[in-house]
């Protein structure tokens, strides 16, 4: 799943640093021989695990409804004297009682202190903007100062909390989202970015690009080998793991035996040098060869489309293995030689950064449905679950047409080669799109032997969602920033913006509605919500709020029924919102979790269509008519996991 502002995947790029930065010490969890076990919490998505490194049965889980804690090695957990989402979590090793968070409360990001094990907190926020944590980080050496990811910036405190300041020079412009701290050097620090990874060696003062293949992608996991603290690895959103072993200043692919390309986290063996996890769409893989290869790691004993939010491997048990995940910790005593996944085949492929011009591409056999879904928009009803082999064909109705034995698929590389995401038809016959890491809003004139043409946007941000408004202009999201962008195809080089009224609201998809607005979702963990506006008044914006707390509503379309209609990433729900009572919200669940809606739009049978991009790897199609049936289709790929806001139309 591509990367959102407060989505499943940040919080996968936001555990795994933390994890690196609070294993600290052993921890022997009571888990099953080659057989994953967990007994909770069940305070929602677990985004991080901490534990006492003097008392090893004491745990710490931060999830989206509080922090948790066990002192029976995760046998029982009690809410702590917290209870505002936790996504960092930081342990003082020389004082354990010690304890520092990083929250959010609705979109005001925050850092806590804690000095008695967790049982009250007080803010540690002095110097700190009011945003989302990234990740927090404890110099071993020195438990007095800490540094923390916030707001994409660096900040550092020397006196344990009580006044933080920038650490920024040399990472103007980036947006850094982890970090990790050198266990040998610890004024060696490496950030993962929007655009590689960098390196400071002065505690924080100074930072330079450690970047030498890795430049221009995004990093979202970052593991140190403990034994030879010159050896990195990376996860990138779309490039799959990288390594290196001069201290971040080259990187080389490590992804033979991987079949995705999304690294989510990493974890590193205290005890074996060479053993490396990962976790590569929504499969952990395992390496005993330095992640020269990768092999499927057992699944036995997790639920079905488990969605990791982080992993890391039991600092004096190296056989011990403990993944947070969407439903719970799980953990699992393995031996070193572990089972691996035999139900899916595994595929080695190698992602292009620079694409060719044009390419012959073969396409899978037409999937089936694998399952039509019965879901009832309330809270107390548990939707059915039918399997079906095909779908039902109407008698007397159409034949289905042959699919071709081969496609021709042309492909134009960017000038930039920075990652775009979503497409649209524009109203000048041009096809416009948005950039993720460019910082640019593209266009493609078919017909042209030089079809792109891209515009530099004035605020740096990432771009998820674009669509013609019924202005004549284009109209886009900014989710770092929190703004709405316009772009007139008559002067594409006077970008306009404007801001949402709820800061942190990660605006996402983005569609014209009946009523002649533009409608936008707002995929902010805690506050997911629905945004409205006139192309005549854009900086009037109203919200409207799902019934559904943690929903991260992601993709919007204009149904047939004169409706909007919404995917909800994290709630797993599709939404219904009409334009005239836009404070009633319908929400249709799913009763398959972690199937991670993405893109939706109307097909032209006259049903919704959309993507599951996190562990479902199905295409799904609901009626308006019917919204309490859900049917989906298997993606044959192995790990697909498909994401576009799919457009239907045509130029």
């Amino acid at each position: 799943m591509k990367m959102r502002i407060l989505s499943p995947s940040i919080a996968c790029g936001i555990a795994v640093i933390c994890a690196v930065c609070s294993f600290t010490s052993a921890h022997l969890v009571q888990a099953g021989t080659n057989l994953w076990t967990s007994d909770g919490p069940d305070g929602g998505v677990v985004l991080v695990v901490a534990i006492d490194p003097s008392t090893t049965t004491t745990l710490y889980a931060g999830t989206v409804g509080g922090l948790f804690k066990s002192t029976d090695s995760g046998g029982s957990w009690n809410i702590s004297g917290l209870t505002d989402s936790a996504h960092a979590l930081a342990i003082d090793p020389g004082t354990t009682s010690t304890l520092y968070a990083g929250t959010l409360v609705g979109t005001t990001g925050s850092v806590l202190k804690s000095t008695d094990s967790g049982a009250s907190w007080n803010p540690a926020n002095t110097g700190l903007p009011n945003t989302y944590v990234n990740a927090l980080a404890i110099d071993p050496g020195t438990p007095t100062t800490l540094y923390d990811a916030q707001g994409g910036n660096i900040f550092k405190s020397t006196d344990g909390g009580a006044g933080w300041n920038p650490t920024n020079s040399g990472l103007t412009g980036l947006y850094v989202n982890l970090l990790a701290i050198d266990p040998g050097t610890p004024t060696t620090l490496y950030v993962g970015t929007d655009n590689g990874v960098f390196r400071s060696t002065d505690g924080g003062t100074n930072w330079n690009p450690a970047n030498s293949g890795l430049a221009g992608l995004y990093v979202q996991a970052l593991a140190i080998d403990p034994h030879t603290p010159t050896t990195l690895y990376a996860g990138t959103d779309s490039q799959g793991a990288f390594k290196s072993s001069d201290s971040g200043a080259t990187w080389n692919p490590s992804n033979t035996g991987l079949s995705d390309f999304y690294i989510g986290a990493l974890a590193t063996d205290r005890l074996s040098m060479t053993t490396v996890y990962a976790v590569a769409g929504g499969t952990i893989f395992q390496s005993i060869d330095g992640a020269v290869s990768w092999s499927p790691f057992t699944t036995a004993g997790l639920p079905d489309s488990t969605f990791f939010s982080g992993l890391a491997v039991d600092p004096h048990t190296p056989n011990t293995l403990h993944a947070w995940t969407g439903v719970g910790v799980f953990d699992i005593d393995h031996a070193l030689n572990p089972p691996t996944a035999t139900s899916t085949a595994t595929t080695t492929a190698t992602p292009t950064r620079t694409p060719t011009a044009t390419k012959t591409s073969t396409p899978t056999p037409t999937p089936s449905p694998t399952r039509t879904v019965t879901a009832t928009p309330t809270a107390t009803t548990t939707p059915t679950l039918t399997r079906t082999s095909t779908p039902t064909q109407t008698p007397g109705g159409p034949t289905a047409t042959p699919r071709p034995t081969s496609i021709w698929i042309t492909e134009f590389p960017l000038p930039t080669g920075i990652e775009p995401t979503s497409i649209t038809a524009g109203p000048d016959g041009n096809l416009w799109f948005v950039e993720n890491t460019g910082n640019q809003i593209g266009r493609i004139t078919p017909g042209s032997p030089n079809p792109m043409t891209e515009f530099s946007v004035p605020t740096y941000d990432r771009r998820l969602g674009i669509t013609a408004g019924p202005d004549g202009n284009l109209w886009f999201t900014e989710s770092m920033g929190s703004k709405i962008g316009r772009i007139s195809p008559d002067s594409p080089n006077a970008i306009e913006e404007f801001a949402t009224p709820t800061a942190g609201s990660a605006p996402n998809g983005i569609t014209a509605g009946p009523d002649g607005n533009l409608w936008f979702t707002e995929s902010s963990l805690l506050a997911g919500k629905i945004g409205r506006f006139s192309p005549d008044s854009p900086n009037t914006i109203e919200e409207f709020a799902t019934p559904t707390a943690v929903s991260a509503p992601d993709g919007i379309t204009a149904g047939p029924d004169g409706n909007l209609w919404f995917t909800e990433n994290y709630g797993n729900q599709i939404g219904r919102i009409a334009p005239g009572s836009p404070n009633t919200i319908t929400e249709f669940p799913f009763p398959t979790a972690n199937s991670g809606p993405a893109g939706i739009t109307t097909g032209s049978d006259g049903n919704l269509w959309f993507t599951e991009d996190s562990f479902g790897g199905s295409i799904g199609r609901i009626s308006t008519a019917s919204p309490n049936t859900i049917t989906e289709f298997r993606v044959s790929t192995i790990g697909a996991l498909p994401l576009a806001r799919i457009i239907h139309g045509s130029i």
